[in-house]
């Protein structure tokens, strides 16, 4: 399994923060794919076929 993150800022430690907080529940999830969100971030946890795993993180 490989774990791919996109954070479009790399110094918004508070977003990466967020991202792994999210991610470390979604591995446990059965869920193909799963969204968050808190204050103005957003985190897209997608689980691919080949059971890789996406995690985008937005600032909107």
């Amino acid at each position: 399994m490989r774990i791919t993150t996109t954070v479009k800022n790399k110094d918004d430690v508070e977003l990466i923060a967020y991202s792994h907080w999210c991610l470390s529940n979604f591995i446990d999830l059965q869920y193909k794919e799963c969204a968050y969100s808190h204050n103005n971030m957003q985190v897209w946890i997608i689980r691919k076929k080949n059971e890789n795993i996406s995690v985008k993180g937005y600032r909107v």
